[in-house]
């Protein structure tokens, strides 16, 4: 299964992915002043997908990603 993450500067949007099927798509608003919503949002999800894609605009989260989620045995295309 495969993971598709938006990143804006105000809300993330993620869904999971099989093939050409796309289910429910997740959105979560935040703050820089509250990244921990991010990580509780995304950690989950980087323990059941085989492959993330991921599409950022926010250096702070693609550093939250890169610390707390690269250890993991997954590919992951930031």
């Amino acid at each position: 299964m495969n993971l598709a993450i938006d990143i804006g500067n105000t809300s993330i949007k993620k869904a999971s992915f099989v093939d050409n099927s796309l289910n429910k798509i997740h959105h979560l608003n935040y703050s820089k002043k509250k990244l921990n919503k991010v990580n509780n949002f995304l950690k989950d999800d980087f323990n059941k997908h085989n492959k993330i894609y991921i599409c950022s605009v926010v250096p702070e989260i693609n550093n939250i990603i890169k610390k707390n989620f690269l250890t993991k045995k997954i590919n992951l295309y930031l």
